[in-house]
């Protein structure tokens, strides 16, 4: 969607200055989401996404660059190999449905200013009858009009329906016999989401696309717009009120220009809540065009039988936009009906995955925990405010982030990209140049995207132009160090800065060496001291340890010649990092190592009461995942409730009889002290008594507890 600086500075805020969430974000992460957890519950951390922004499908359009200098404006389809071969299990791709013209109807290049969709009414004039789209050469910032929906009749003749029957052939999938199925009937007429884009493609190339990407077991990914439309559904944005009515599209052909009829038979009225722009960024206001009513019971089966068309002609998930606009009751219900109709629950290659934008507080995101994945803001500001902001890389060994659901990780999307959604805000990635072709920048950008394909949870979500800028190779060799971690099924990371600028990342089966700093940095022997010997094992074994230089293949390992890295205390280099840049390393030999899962439980504590929702039980303890005897800023040390017992509406909730930890995987024989504590708002504010537990890490978990509080 369109961003704008004021609002992601306020996010910022926001994320820096709450206090740590309540206990109820957590709740989900114990049985899943209602969407994109085919596999099995708990957390989902082994996907890895090339959003593939702004680009056709499988023909080249006329569209032309998303921003002046971006050379990158090739169809997906031809990338397939290159994305498959860097380590992508997935692509995301730009809003699939017909939207606002967006080869916009005016010179370019587009203001952004002028082209608000409920302020300049190009295409809908104030008469009832739609002006015709008239096609000038391609604008930049044109994608901007892909993030808004027009609400079409599918069914006012049988071009649509033709256009279904051959996707769904295309898909291996039996034709409908009718669009009923994909949209609501209003008035007599089937309304709803229309398939095929004028900028990235037609359903046939859309389809297309996914059954090239499925042929190399990649799935896609569609970005969905469920919270506004296009500006151009009513005729007078205001208060006063006005006309709301779906349109009748007919594509262009040969010379002739594709047509949009405001079909005013049909009324849409109760669709859409009433025009207001303030509070902005809430459930009820028109940010960035009309909004939609989904709180609506028709509204919602509108967008779940849209979810059907795209799950049924092989979408593997979506990306849901500006997910807070549509707030967390009509989320949940629609998740509720789309989990219900059995939607985006594969567990074959490409396995089913999807998320959320959720650019709102930590407290905010707890309502959305047991519904959908969402990207992981929180965390994005933990690295802006790291690599761009200055602070020590010893912030991100523990960092705020969302550490208990599933979650899409990055470090910018195009919602903060420069020249692609305006300035980005003060202290976020590109702020000091403004310059997506600066190298400091995309340097820094992309030393964020190392840490987040080094550590073992989230999803790694990497936009185009930063894949496109690689050319110091640290995204291919990130990405080849997760996809090697998870073949391992390597433990959850043990951190330590080595300096204020260099930051160990140990996974046992490999690890990391990220220098943010102006100047190399050598490694010398000795410089794990201070790191537990299970997390980097057999350091000065001959031939222990190869460097990472990229994928062979999707699954193999292009790595150097083995090497021997001693630990003596000496000061002997070993290897060095250049200035602004990362190295991976893995085992060479790693059928000697073993790691396990371990989860703490206690039962509820009776002083705890309902009334009191923020309270949580943490398991604190001697390591970093155990937050070094604190309730981490990501609760990943947090004990959850199962989500069953999760209802944010509803009064007199029930506690669980036991509290649960996610699975924690550390490597075996690691030594763990601990003790349980209450905390609240991220303070403890009671320790059990006695003295601290002890557990040595076995394929048998920790005895149970039942703490003396």
């Amino acid at each position: 969607m369109i961003q704008c600086k004021p609002r992601l500075l306020l996010s910022a805020l926001w994320l820096l200055t709450l206090p740590v969430p309540v206990q109820a974000i957590t709740s989900a992460a114990l049985d899943g989401t209602l969407l994109f957890n085919p596999q099995s519950k708990g957390l989902v951390n082994n996907f890895r996404v090339y959003h593939a922004f702004d680009l056709p499908y499988v023909t080249q359009t006329n569209i032309g660059a998303t921003f002046p200098g971006e050379t990158a404006t090739a169809p997906i389809s031809t990338m397939l190999d290159a994305i498959k071969n860097k380590g992508y299990t997935h692509i995301q791709i730009s809003p699939p449905h017909l939207t606002s013209p967006s080869i916009q109807m005016m010179p370019p290049p587009i203001d952004r200013k002028d082209t608000d969709a409920q302020q300049a009414q190009v295409f809908q004039s104030s008469t009832t009858t739609p002006v015709q789209a008239v096609i000038p050469p391609y604008s930049y910032n044109g994608w901007e009009f892909a993030y808004q929906p027009l609400i079409c009749v599918l069914d006012s003749n049988s071009v649509y329906l033709n256009e279904l029957k051959a996707g769904f052939v295309a898909a291996g999938k039996p034709e409908p016999s009718s669009v009923a199925a994909y949209g609501v009937t209003v008035n007599g007429k089937t309304v709803g989401y229309r398939l095929g884009s004028d900028r990235y493609g037609s359903m046939a190339d859309l389809v297309s696309l996914i059954n090239a990407a499925k042929d190399k077991g990649l799935g896609i990914i569609a970005d969905v717009v469920f919270n506004q439309t296009s500006g151009y559904m009513t005729d007078k944005p205001s208060s006063s009120g006005g006309q709301f009515h779906p349109f009748t599209y007919v594509a262009a052909t040969g010379t002739a220009l594709a047509t949009y009829t405001w079909d005013t038979s049909v009324d849409l009225s109760t669709f859409f809540n009433p025009y207001n722009k303030n509070p902005p960024y809430t459930t009820v206001s028109w940010d960035y065009g009309p909004d939609l009513n989904t709180s609506s019971s028709m509204v919602r089966q509108m967008v779940v039988n849209y979810m059907k068309l795209l799950s049924d002609i092989g979408i593997s998930g979506v990306r849901f936009d500006y997910l807070y606009g549509l707030g967390a009751a009509d989320t949940t219900a629609i998740c509720t009906q789309a989990n219900a109709a059995g939607l985006f629950q594969s567990s074959t290659v490409p396995v089913s995955f999807g998320y959320g934008e959720n650019d709102q507080s930590l407290t905010a995101l707890a309502s959305y925990g047991a519904v959908v994945p969402v990207e992981d803001h929180p965390l994005h500001y933990s690295l802006a405010n790291c690599f761009v902001g200055g602070q020590s890389m010893s912030t991100l060994v523990m960092p705020t982030g969302i550490g208990n659901m599933t979650t899409a990780t990055f470090s910018t999307n195009h919602d903060q990209y420069p020249f692609v959604a305006g300035e980005p805000g003060s202290g976020t990635f590109y702020s000091n140049s403004k310059n997506p072709n600066n190298p400091t920048d995309t340097i820094l950008s992309q030393l964020a995207i190392a840490y987040i394909c080094a550590k073992r949870d989230g999803n790694p979500m990497i936009l185009r132009f930063e894949d496109e800028r690689d050319t110091a190779g640290i995204i291919q060799r990130g990405l080849a160090f997760r996809v090697l971690m998870e073949q391992k099924n390597a433990p959850h990371e043990y951190m330590v800065a080595l300096t204020p600028d260099v930051l160990l990342i140990a996974r046992q089966y490999g690890f990391a060496v990220i220098n943010r700093g102006s100047n190399p940095y050598t490694i010398t022997q000795g410089f794990i001291s201070g790191v537990p010997s299970a997390y980097i094992p057999n350091i000065s074994s001959n031939n222990a340890y190869q460097e990472v230089l990229g994928l062979t293949t999707p699954t193999t390992g292009n790595l150097s010649a083995a090497t021997t890295i001693p630990t003596s205390s000496s000061s002997t280099s070993i290897f060095t990092i250049p200035l602004r840049n990362a190295k991976f390393f893995v085992l060479s030999d790693a059928s000697s190592q073993t790691a396990y899962d371990v989860t703490f439980s206690v039962p509820s504590p009776s002083f705890i009461s309902n009334t009191y929702k923020t309270n949580q039980v943490f398991v604190v303890g001697n390591h970093p995942l155990l937050g070094n005897w604190a309730p981490r800023l990501d609760l990943l040390n947090g004990l959850l409730r199962n989500q069953n017992y999760y209802n944010p509406t509803a009064t007199g909730l029930t506690f669980p009889p036991t509290w649960t930890s996610l699975p924690l995987r550390f490597p075996q024989n690691v030594s763990l002290q601990y003790k349980f504590v209450v905390a609240n708002g991220g303070k403890i504010t009671r320790w059990e008594s006695g003295s601290n537990r002890s557990y040595t890490v076995s394929g048998t978990g920790p005895a149970a507890a039942t703490p003396s509080w």
